[in-house]
């Protein structure tokens, strides 16, 4: 990515990692995220929690992330 180019990611919501089905899932919780975020280079503008809106899956939550490359 670009020096001041703008990155929105979404994961669940949670700690640690998952394998469903032979697919490998990483979940973050606000900590997490934002260590993330500073160690690979970018400022993070807002994170913000959603609700699933799949009927099915409403109880399930997601962590959002809109940060700006720095370097």
């Amino acid at each position: 990515m670009k020096k001041d180019g703008i990155l929105y990611a979404s994961f669940k919501y949670g700690d640690g990692e998952r394998v469903v089905r032979e697919r490998f899932f990483y979940d973050y919780n606000e900590a997490t995220l934002k260590d993330l975020m500073i160690k690979n280079g970018f400022c993070i503008e807002d994170i913000f929690m959603t609700q699933d809106v799949r009927e099915d899956r409403k109880k399930e939550r997601w962590i959002n992330v809109l940060a700006e490359k720095v370097h």
